[in-house]
Protein backbone atom coordinates (compact mmCIF):
# COMPACT_ATOMS: atom_id res chain seq x y z
CA UNK A 1 0.00 0.00 0.00
CA UNK A 2 0.99 3.66 -0.86
CA UNK A 3 1.96 5.42 2.44
CA UNK A 4 1.73 8.74 0.48
CA UNK A 5 -1.14 8.34 0.17
CA UNK A 6 -4.43 9.17 2.73
CA UNK A 7 -6.03 5.98 3.69
CA UNK A 8 -9.86 5.65 4.88
CA UNK A 9 -11.91 2.50 6.52
CA UNK A 10 -15.53 2.45 5.33
CA UNK A 11 -17.73 0.30 7.49
CA UNK A 12 -20.31 -1.39 5.97
CA UNK A 13 -20.84 -3.00 2.30
CA UNK A 14 -24.05 -1.98 1.47
CA UNK A 15 -24.91 0.53 -1.29
CA UNK A 16 -23.86 3.58 0.91
CA UNK A 17 -20.70 2.48 2.07
CA UNK A 18 -19.95 1.29 -2.00
CA UNK A 19 -20.44 4.43 -2.81
CA UNK A 20 -18.50 6.11 -0.31
CA UNK A 21 -15.61 4.02 -1.11
CA UNK A 22 -15.98 5.01 -4.77
CA UNK A 23 -16.40 8.43 -3.86
CA UNK A 24 -13.20 7.87 -1.75
CA UNK A 25 -10.81 6.32 -4.17
CA UNK A 26 -12.04 8.51 -7.34
CA UNK A 27 -10.12 10.96 -5.51
CA UNK A 28 -6.77 9.18 -4.25
CA UNK A 29 -7.56 7.68 -1.08
CA UNK A 30 -6.74 4.12 -0.63
CA UNK A 31 -9.80 2.77 0.85
CA UNK A 32 -10.16 -0.45 3.16
CA UNK A 33 -14.07 -1.33 3.10
CA UNK A 34 -14.85 -3.67 5.67
CA UNK A 35 -18.46 -6.16 5.96
CA UNK A 36 -19.23 -8.89 8.14
CA UNK A 37 -21.37 -10.66 6.71
CA UNK A 38 -19.56 -13.22 3.48
CA UNK A 39 -20.56 -11.35 0.36
CA UNK A 40 -21.46 -7.26 -0.08
CA UNK A 41 -23.89 -5.28 -1.12
CA UNK A 42 -25.87 -5.62 1.75
CA UNK A 43 -29.89 -6.33 1.34
CA UNK A 44 -29.91 -4.54 -1.69
CA UNK A 45 -27.98 -6.81 -3.65
CA UNK A 46 -30.97 -9.46 -3.55
CA UNK A 47 -33.68 -6.90 -4.35
CA UNK A 48 -35.28 -7.37 -7.77
CA UNK A 49 -35.63 -4.70 -10.80
CA UNK A 50 -39.13 -3.72 -10.54
CA UNK A 51 -39.32 -2.43 -14.28
CA UNK A 52 -42.78 -3.85 -15.63
CA UNK A 53 -43.31 -2.51 -19.87
CA UNK A 54 -41.54 0.70 -18.69
CA UNK A 55 -38.67 1.39 -15.79
CA UNK A 56 -40.58 2.38 -12.49
CA UNK A 57 -37.53 3.83 -11.12
CA UNK A 58 -36.88 1.29 -8.67
CA UNK A 59 -33.04 2.14 -8.49
CA UNK A 60 -31.98 -1.43 -7.76
CA UNK A 61 -29.68 -0.98 -11.17
CA UNK A 62 -27.45 1.44 -9.22
CA UNK A 63 -26.32 -1.47 -6.83
CA UNK A 64 -25.25 -3.48 -10.00
CA UNK A 65 -23.41 -1.22 -10.96
CA UNK A 66 -21.63 -0.36 -7.72
CA UNK A 67 -21.06 -3.82 -6.98
CA UNK A 68 -19.46 -4.18 -10.36
CA UNK A 69 -17.19 -1.00 -10.18
CA UNK A 70 -16.01 -1.88 -6.52
CA UNK A 71 -15.16 -5.55 -7.55
CA UNK A 72 -12.18 -4.64 -9.53
CA UNK A 73 -11.29 -1.05 -8.47
CA UNK A 74 -7.34 -1.45 -7.05
CA UNK A 75 -7.87 1.58 -4.84
CA UNK A 76 -10.35 -0.68 -2.90
CA UNK A 77 -9.48 -3.45 -0.63
CA UNK A 78 -12.72 -4.95 0.42
CA UNK A 79 -12.97 -7.76 3.97
CA UNK A 80 -15.56 -9.47 4.75
CA UNK A 81 -16.13 -11.57 7.26
CA UNK A 82 -14.64 -8.69 9.36
CA UNK A 83 -15.58 -6.63 11.82
CA UNK A 84 -13.39 -3.39 14.54
CA UNK A 85 -12.13 -5.18 17.67
CA UNK A 86 -10.90 -1.98 18.89
CA UNK A 87 -10.10 1.75 17.65
CA UNK A 88 -7.68 4.28 19.01
CA UNK A 89 -6.86 7.76 18.58
CA UNK A 90 -3.50 7.94 16.55
CA UNK A 91 -2.09 11.61 15.91
CA UNK A 92 -4.95 12.89 13.18
CA UNK A 93 -6.21 9.88 12.91
CA UNK A 94 -7.32 6.46 14.13
CA UNK A 95 -5.45 2.71 14.46
CA UNK A 96 -7.83 -0.45 13.90
CA UNK A 97 -7.45 -3.32 14.94
CA UNK A 98 -9.77 -5.43 13.20
CA UNK A 99 -11.30 -9.35 13.78
CA UNK A 100 -11.25 -11.41 10.59
CA UNK A 101 -14.03 -14.99 11.40
CA UNK A 102 -13.08 -17.55 9.37
CA UNK A 103 -14.87 -18.73 6.51
CA UNK A 104 -13.42 -21.56 5.68
CA UNK A 105 -12.66 -20.64 2.33
CA UNK A 106 -9.81 -18.94 1.06
CA UNK A 107 -11.22 -16.16 -1.19
CA UNK A 108 -8.33 -15.79 -3.34
CA UNK A 109 -8.35 -19.20 -4.33
CA UNK A 110 -11.87 -20.26 -4.67
CA UNK A 111 -13.00 -20.44 -8.42
CA UNK A 112 -17.04 -21.46 -7.40
CA UNK A 113 -16.55 -24.61 -9.37
CA UNK A 114 -19.37 -25.81 -6.86
CA UNK A 115 -17.38 -29.11 -7.32
CA UNK A 116 -18.08 -28.99 -3.01
CA UNK A 117 -21.48 -27.50 -2.72
CA UNK A 118 -22.35 -30.71 -5.06
CA UNK A 119 -20.69 -33.41 -2.70
CA UNK A 120 -21.84 -31.74 0.39
CA UNK A 121 -24.19 -33.97 2.71
CA UNK A 122 -26.16 -31.69 4.12
CA UNK A 123 -29.61 -30.55 3.15
CA UNK A 124 -29.57 -27.31 2.69
CA UNK A 125 -25.95 -27.41 1.80
CA UNK A 126 -23.47 -26.15 4.25
CA UNK A 127 -21.08 -24.55 1.90
CA UNK A 128 -22.27 -22.44 -0.85
CA UNK A 129 -22.46 -18.94 -2.21
CA UNK A 130 -24.02 -16.20 0.11
CA UNK A 131 -25.76 -15.25 -2.52
CA UNK A 132 -25.81 -15.76 -6.19
CA UNK A 133 -23.87 -13.43 -8.25
CA UNK A 134 -21.92 -12.82 -4.58
CA UNK A 135 -19.16 -10.51 -4.37
CA UNK A 136 -16.51 -11.72 -3.70
CA UNK A 137 -17.68 -14.61 -5.86
CA UNK A 138 -16.15 -17.28 -3.18
CA UNK A 139 -17.85 -20.57 -1.38
CA UNK A 140 -18.08 -19.90 2.39
CA UNK A 141 -19.50 -22.64 4.89
CA UNK A 142 -22.04 -21.90 7.41
CA UNK A 143 -20.74 -23.36 10.16
CA UNK A 144 -24.35 -24.38 11.63
CA UNK A 145 -25.34 -26.84 8.76
CA UNK A 146 -21.81 -28.30 8.76
CA UNK A 147 -21.38 -31.96 10.48
CA UNK A 148 -17.91 -31.25 10.79
CA UNK A 149 -19.11 -28.51 13.08
CA UNK A 150 -21.29 -30.73 14.75
CA UNK A 151 -18.71 -33.23 15.81
CA UNK A 152 -18.65 -35.42 12.89
CA UNK A 153 -16.24 -36.70 11.04
CA UNK A 154 -16.63 -34.93 7.71
CA UNK A 155 -14.09 -33.02 5.25
CA UNK A 156 -15.40 -33.98 1.86
CA UNK A 157 -15.49 -30.46 0.55
CA UNK A 158 -11.62 -30.13 1.25
CA UNK A 159 -10.95 -33.31 -0.07
CA UNK A 160 -12.72 -32.52 -3.50
CA UNK A 161 -11.71 -29.04 -3.91
CA UNK A 162 -8.95 -28.46 -7.01
CA UNK A 163 -7.45 -25.70 -5.94
CA UNK A 164 -7.25 -26.84 -1.90
CA UNK A 165 -9.21 -23.25 -1.09
CA UNK A 166 -10.85 -25.47 1.72
CA UNK A 167 -9.54 -24.88 5.38
CA UNK A 168 -11.34 -26.72 7.77
CA UNK A 169 -8.87 -25.37 10.70
CA UNK A 170 -9.34 -21.68 9.89
CA UNK A 171 -9.49 -19.71 13.05
CA UNK A 172 -10.31 -15.89 13.89
CA UNK A 173 -7.41 -13.89 13.00
CA UNK A 174 -6.54 -10.37 13.85
CA UNK A 175 -4.94 -7.52 11.51
CA UNK A 176 -4.38 -3.80 12.35
CA UNK A 177 -3.98 -0.90 10.33
CA UNK A 178 -3.58 2.94 10.38
CA UNK A 179 -6.29 4.95 8.50
CA UNK A 180 -6.93 8.85 8.46
CA UNK A 181 -10.35 8.78 8.50
CA UNK A 182 -13.72 6.53 8.89
CA UNK A 183 -16.88 6.44 7.31
CA UNK A 184 -19.81 4.51 9.41
CA UNK A 185 -22.58 2.67 6.95
CA UNK A 186 -23.41 -0.22 8.37
CA UNK A 187 -27.41 -0.36 7.01
CA UNK A 188 -30.29 -1.71 8.85
CA UNK A 189 -31.92 -4.98 10.27
CA UNK A 190 -35.55 -5.37 8.48
CA UNK A 191 -38.16 -5.39 11.39
CA UNK A 192 -38.87 -8.98 12.85
CA UNK A 193 -42.42 -9.97 11.49
CA UNK A 194 -42.87 -12.82 14.38
CA UNK A 195 -43.26 -9.68 16.45
CA UNK A 196 -46.64 -9.12 14.88
CA UNK A 197 -48.04 -11.91 15.50
CA UNK A 198 -51.44 -11.05 14.23
CA UNK A 199 -50.15 -11.47 10.53
CA UNK A 200 -49.18 -15.08 10.99
CA UNK A 201 -45.45 -15.09 9.24
CA UNK A 202 -43.58 -18.44 10.32
CA UNK A 203 -47.27 -19.84 11.50
CA UNK A 204 -48.85 -19.12 7.84
CA UNK A 205 -47.44 -20.64 4.88
CA UNK A 206 -48.11 -17.97 2.26
CA UNK A 207 -47.31 -15.08 4.47
CA UNK A 208 -44.02 -13.87 3.15
CA UNK A 209 -41.99 -10.70 3.81
CA UNK A 210 -40.96 -7.96 1.63
CA UNK A 211 -37.64 -9.58 1.45
CA UNK A 212 -38.75 -12.89 0.04
CA UNK A 213 -40.67 -11.62 -2.68
CA UNK A 214 -37.50 -9.67 -3.84
CA UNK A 215 -35.88 -12.61 -3.70
CA UNK A 216 -38.14 -14.73 -5.54
CA UNK A 217 -37.82 -12.36 -8.30
CA UNK A 218 -34.32 -11.35 -8.54
CA UNK A 219 -32.88 -15.38 -8.24
CA UNK A 220 -36.05 -17.39 -9.55
CA UNK A 221 -37.50 -14.70 -12.07
CA UNK A 222 -40.95 -15.36 -10.67
CA UNK A 223 -43.21 -15.68 -7.90
CA UNK A 224 -44.86 -18.60 -6.33
CA UNK A 225 -46.99 -19.32 -2.78
CA UNK A 226 -44.23 -21.49 -0.35
CA UNK A 227 -46.59 -23.51 0.25
CA UNK A 228 -47.13 -25.60 -3.50
CA UNK A 229 -44.86 -23.55 -5.71
CA UNK A 230 -48.23 -22.36 -7.39
CA UNK A 231 -48.34 -18.87 -9.18
CA UNK A 232 -50.82 -16.79 -6.86
CA UNK A 233 -53.91 -15.53 -8.33
CA UNK A 234 -54.43 -12.97 -5.44
CA UNK A 235 -51.53 -11.16 -3.79
CA UNK A 236 -52.04 -8.59 -1.09
CA UNK A 237 -49.52 -6.17 0.70
CA UNK A 238 -49.84 -5.26 4.23
CA UNK A 239 -48.02 -1.85 5.02
CA UNK A 240 -46.16 -0.73 7.98
CA UNK A 241 -45.32 -3.67 9.04
CA UNK A 242 -43.11 -2.55 12.21
CA UNK A 243 -42.78 1.19 10.88
CA UNK A 244 -44.99 4.01 12.64
CA UNK A 245 -45.81 1.30 15.45
CA UNK A 246 -45.75 2.72 18.87
CA UNK A 247 -46.33 -0.27 20.91
CA UNK A 248 -43.50 -1.73 19.04
CA UNK A 249 -41.68 1.17 19.75
CA UNK A 250 -40.55 2.36 16.29
CA UNK A 251 -42.99 5.77 15.60
CA UNK A 252 -40.79 6.37 12.67
CA UNK A 253 -42.08 6.14 9.16
CA UNK A 254 -39.11 3.35 6.79
CA UNK A 255 -39.74 5.82 3.70
CA UNK A 256 -39.54 2.64 1.41
CA UNK A 257 -42.03 0.81 1.82
CA UNK A 258 -45.13 2.46 0.16
CA UNK A 259 -42.93 2.78 -3.10
CA UNK A 260 -41.86 -0.87 -3.18
CA UNK A 261 -44.95 -1.98 -2.82
CA UNK A 262 -46.35 -0.09 -5.27
CA UNK A 263 -43.10 -0.92 -7.29
CA UNK A 264 -43.98 -4.25 -6.99
CA UNK A 265 -47.54 -4.43 -7.27
CA UNK A 266 -46.81 -3.35 -10.69
CA UNK A 267 -44.39 -5.83 -11.21
CA UNK A 268 -46.67 -8.87 -10.17
CA UNK A 269 -49.49 -7.41 -13.16
CA UNK A 270 -46.93 -7.00 -15.49
CA UNK A 271 -45.59 -10.47 -15.15
CA UNK A 272 -49.42 -12.13 -14.28
CA UNK A 273 -51.61 -10.07 -15.85
CA UNK A 274 -54.56 -12.04 -14.62
CA UNK A 275 -53.55 -11.75 -10.75
CA UNK A 276 -55.74 -9.47 -8.22
CA UNK A 277 -53.31 -7.15 -6.27
CA UNK A 278 -53.88 -5.30 -3.25
CA UNK A 279 -52.36 -2.80 -1.03
CA UNK A 280 -53.78 -2.43 2.61
CA UNK A 281 -52.14 0.79 3.96
CA UNK A 282 -52.61 3.41 6.94
CA UNK A 283 -51.71 5.80 4.66
CA UNK A 284 -49.68 6.65 1.99
CA UNK A 285 -46.18 8.27 1.67
CA UNK A 286 -45.98 9.82 -2.37
CA UNK A 287 -43.09 12.44 -1.98
CA UNK A 288 -40.34 12.78 -4.27
CA UNK A 289 -40.07 14.23 -7.90
CA UNK A 290 -42.90 12.08 -10.30
CA UNK A 291 -44.40 9.98 -7.32
CA UNK A 292 -47.58 10.90 -6.80
CA UNK A 293 -48.16 10.65 -10.63
CA UNK A 294 -47.20 7.18 -10.20
CA UNK A 295 -49.51 6.52 -7.43
CA UNK A 296 -52.02 7.57 -9.88
CA UNK A 297 -50.98 5.31 -12.32
CA UNK A 298 -50.48 1.83 -10.08
CA UNK A 299 -54.07 2.70 -8.74
CA UNK A 300 -55.90 1.94 -12.17
CA UNK A 301 -54.48 -1.15 -11.62
CA UNK A 302 -54.25 -2.29 -7.68
CA UNK A 303 -57.00 -2.57 -5.12
CA UNK A 304 -55.99 0.23 -2.78
CA UNK A 305 -57.87 -0.60 0.73
CA UNK A 306 -57.72 1.81 3.26
CA UNK A 307 -57.83 -0.18 6.22
CA UNK A 308 -55.39 -1.79 8.96
CA UNK A 309 -55.81 -5.40 8.87
CA UNK A 310 -56.70 -7.71 12.05
CA UNK A 311 -55.65 -11.18 12.99
CA UNK A 312 -54.67 -13.12 9.45
CA UNK A 313 -56.01 -16.48 9.25
CA UNK A 314 -55.80 -19.33 6.89
CA UNK A 315 -58.32 -21.82 5.32
CA UNK A 316 -57.56 -25.86 4.78
CA UNK A 317 -56.59 -24.81 1.12
CA UNK A 318 -54.16 -22.67 2.52
CA UNK A 319 -55.59 -19.00 1.67
CA UNK A 320 -54.76 -16.35 3.68
CA UNK A 321 -58.05 -14.94 5.11
CA UNK A 322 -57.65 -11.17 6.01
CA UNK A 323 -60.19 -9.49 8.04
CA UNK A 324 -60.05 -5.46 8.31
CA UNK A 325 -62.08 -2.47 9.69
CA UNK A 326 -61.96 0.49 6.90
CA UNK A 327 -60.52 3.38 8.02
CA UNK A 328 -62.53 5.65 6.45
CA UNK A 329 -66.06 4.05 6.59
CA UNK A 330 -65.55 2.34 9.32
CA UNK A 331 -66.89 -1.12 7.03
CA UNK A 332 -65.63 -4.30 8.39
CA UNK A 333 -64.51 -6.72 5.69
CA UNK A 334 -63.05 -9.51 4.72
CA UNK A 335 -61.06 -10.91 1.87
CA UNK A 336 -59.15 -13.84 0.64
CA UNK A 337 -55.55 -13.78 -0.89
CA UNK A 338 -53.34 -16.42 -2.24
CA UNK A 339 -50.40 -14.70 -0.97
CA UNK A 340 -49.95 -11.92 1.65
CA UNK A 341 -46.68 -9.84 1.48
CA UNK A 342 -45.89 -7.91 4.43
CA UNK A 343 -43.95 -4.40 3.87
CA UNK A 344 -41.56 -4.50 7.34
CA UNK A 345 -39.65 -1.75 8.07
CA UNK A 346 -36.48 -0.42 8.98
CA UNK A 347 -34.98 -1.08 12.00
CA UNK A 348 -31.43 -0.51 13.47
CA UNK A 349 -28.60 -3.00 13.48
CA UNK A 350 -28.04 -5.64 16.66
CA UNK A 351 -24.67 -4.67 17.16
CA UNK A 352 -25.48 -0.78 16.60
CA UNK A 353 -24.79 0.39 20.13
CA UNK A 354 -21.69 -1.99 20.74
CA UNK A 355 -20.13 -0.03 17.85
CA UNK A 356 -21.13 3.77 18.80
CA UNK A 357 -19.87 3.38 21.65
CA UNK A 358 -16.63 1.65 20.21
CA UNK A 359 -16.22 4.60 17.65
CA UNK A 360 -17.50 7.47 20.30
CA UNK A 361 -20.94 8.23 18.15
CA UNK A 362 -24.13 8.97 19.60
CA UNK A 363 -26.95 6.32 18.91
CA UNK A 364 -30.59 8.46 19.36
CA UNK A 365 -33.44 7.69 20.79
CA UNK A 366 -35.20 5.64 17.91
CA UNK A 367 -31.77 3.59 18.00
CA UNK A 368 -30.33 5.26 14.98
CA UNK A 369 -26.60 7.15 14.96
CA UNK A 370 -26.90 10.74 15.52
CA UNK A 371 -24.65 13.50 13.41
CA UNK A 372 -22.83 15.91 15.86
CA UNK A 373 -24.74 19.19 14.44
CA UNK A 374 -27.80 20.08 12.76
CA UNK A 375 -25.49 22.01 10.29
CA UNK A 376 -25.41 19.86 7.09
CA UNK A 377 -22.22 17.81 7.90
CA UNK A 378 -22.74 14.26 8.16
CA UNK A 379 -19.36 13.73 11.39
CA UNK A 380 -20.68 11.23 13.85
CA UNK A 381 -17.59 11.81 15.99
CA UNK A 382 -14.37 13.54 17.33
CA UNK A 383 -12.17 13.27 14.75
CA UNK A 384 -12.90 12.04 11.00
CA UNK A 385 -15.72 9.41 11.50
CA UNK A 386 -18.65 10.28 9.33
CA UNK A 387 -22.40 8.64 8.71
CA UNK A 388 -23.78 7.57 5.69
CA UNK A 389 -26.76 5.89 4.84
CA UNK A 390 -29.85 3.98 6.73
CA UNK A 391 -27.26 3.52 10.07
CA UNK A 392 -28.30 7.25 10.45
CA UNK A 393 -32.05 6.68 9.76
CA UNK A 394 -33.92 5.06 7.31
CA UNK A 395 -33.66 5.38 3.59
CA UNK A 396 -34.51 4.05 0.14
CA UNK A 397 -31.54 3.44 -2.44
CA UNK A 398 -31.39 7.02 -3.95
CA UNK A 399 -30.94 8.99 -0.67
CA UNK A 400 -28.24 5.94 0.68
CA UNK A 401 -26.23 6.71 -2.40
CA UNK A 402 -26.44 10.29 -2.25
CA UNK A 403 -25.65 10.32 1.53
CA UNK A 404 -22.42 7.91 0.81
CA UNK A 405 -21.09 10.72 -2.06
CA UNK A 406 -21.75 13.44 0.15
CA UNK A 407 -20.15 11.67 2.97
CA UNK A 408 -17.38 10.89 0.91
CA UNK A 409 -16.53 14.41 -0.01
CA UNK A 410 -16.68 15.70 3.36
CA UNK A 411 -13.86 13.49 4.13
CA UNK A 412 -12.06 14.56 1.19
CA UNK A 413 -12.14 17.51 1.82
CA UNK A 414 -11.50 17.74 5.39
CA UNK A 415 -7.94 15.46 4.34
CA UNK A 416 -6.85 18.00 1.55
CA UNK A 417 -6.82 20.37 4.66
CA UNK A 418 -4.60 18.21 7.32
Amino acid sequence: MDKDKKEALVIGGGIAGMSAALGLASNDIQVTLIERAPNIGGYGARFCCKASEECNKCSVCLINHKLDEIATHPGITILTNSEIKELKKSGEGFEVKLDHRPGFVDVSKCIACGICEEKCPTEPKAIGLPQPQSIPNSYYIDEAKCLRFQGKDCKICQDVCPVKAVNLKEEVRESSLEVDSIIVATGFKPFDPTRKKQYGYGRIANVITGLELEEQFRFKGSLTRPSDGKEPKSVAFIQCVGSRDIRQENSYCSRYCCAFAMRSARLIRNRMPEAEVSIFYMDLQTAGKGFYEFYEKVQTEVDFIHAMPGNLEETPAQVVVIGYEDIAGSKIGQKEFDLVVLSVGITPDDDSVKLAELLGIKVGDNGFYQILSSNGSLRAADGAIFLAGACQGPKDINSSVVQGMRAAEEVVSLLNRL
